[in-house]
């Protein structure tokens, strides 16, 4: 009978500094018993490949000598029975997956089995972050955590996609997201894959929220990821928006009147807005009869010549208390 003293589940970084002792127990101090009833450690990989170490008392034959070290016999205590310790040196991803130590006899028939979950734990290496405009298509990124210095993105108000990725971590990480700085609730998704033996956990959400011109005027989104128990510090992706109104401020038309067979009447309306305007998506409608003209499109009708748009940015600066004036006239 044997017994892993270690916890069912162990934790452990890499490095060449490195090293975890697993410690394997029987259920006698009787140093005979463990000659016809041998002890034996296997590694199994998470592909399932098994890697003999130890063969009774010796390292297996095709086990690396400077990769294990083993240590059998009784402590100073009176009550500890016959332990067969295995130190794993210099630990790598290579060495995760599952620790088996069996007790066999001489028939090879395996009487007791235990065995302890190795985890190479690795850090979150990349967190990005993605916004979506979902009535422009317009789309932000980030990598980096906000900072001071961070660039500030000029949106329009509207409905909006945040997806956050994080990649890299061992074992899965814990995410989260922020908006303004207040916790939002996601469902994260995740996908194992493998470097090497060790895995490699990605996980993904995904949220729509509103965002609306108010009171704040540099509004955040950030998320974070890292690993529980918080061995590393977490990683950060945000990014800073300046949100505008989607409405224009007013629209001004000049009062036109044209005498009969006069062939060129001249309209022209001005768009006034404190927010960037989209000079692509302003068009021309009749009244009467629903025809719509689109900036640099002819139409077939000939009493409308073409829609010429001039977009007349006068400052220079994007303070919200200048104008932004669209003029966009027929000839």
């Amino acid at each position: 009978m044997t017994q892993c003293s270690r916890n069912r589940n162990h934790q452990t970084m890499t490095g060449l500094a490195v090293a975890v002792v697993l410690d394997c127990q029987g259920n006698t101090r009787n140093l005979i018993e463990y000659i016809s009833k041998r002890v034996n450690w296997k590694h199994v990989a998470n592909d399932g490949t098994i890697h003999k170490i130890t063969t009774g008392f010796y390292l297996d034959e095709g086990a690396d000598e400077t990769k294990y070290d083993i240590q059998h016999g009784n402590s100073d205590s009176s009550d500890t029975n016959y332990s067969f310790k295995l130190t794993i040196l210099r630990v790598n991803d290579d060495d995760d997956g599952r620790y088996v130590c069996e007790n066999e006899d001489g028939r090879l028939v395996i009487l007791s089995s235990k065995e302890v979950n190795f985890t190479v734990i690795n850090p979150v290496e990349k967190v990005k972050i993605e916004l979506l405009s979902m009535w422009t298509g317009h789309r932000m990124y980030s990598e980096s955590k906000i900072m001071e210095n961070s660039v500030i993105y000029e949106i329009e108000e509207g409905d909006f996609e945040v997806t956050c990725i994080a990649e890299g971590s061992n074992p899965s990480p814990q995410m989260t997201l922020k908006f303004n700085n207040n916790v939002q609730q996601v469902d994260t998704q995740m996908v194992k894959s493998f470097v090497g033996n060790r895995p490699s956990y990605k996980g993904t959400f995904k949220k729509t929220f509103s965002l609306s011109a108010n009171t704040i005027e540099i509004q955040t989104i950030e998320c974070s990821a890292g690993i529980p128990r918080k061995q590393f510090p977490d990683k950060y992706a945000g990014l800073k928006v300046k949100v505008f109104s989607a409405a224009f401020d007013y629209v001004e038309c000049d009062n036109v009147s044209a005498l009969v067979r006069y062939r060129q009447t001249k309209v022209t309306c001005k768009l006034h807005s404190i927010r960037a305007l989209d000079c692509g998506r302003i068009s021309w409608k009749d009244g009467n009869n629903n025809f719509v003209i689109y900036p640099g499109n002819k139409t077939d009708d000939p009493s409308y010549g073409p829609v010429v748009v001039d977009c007349d940015f006068r400052y220079k600066s994007r303070n919200l208390s200048d104008d932004k004036i669209l003029g966009t006239q027929i000839l």
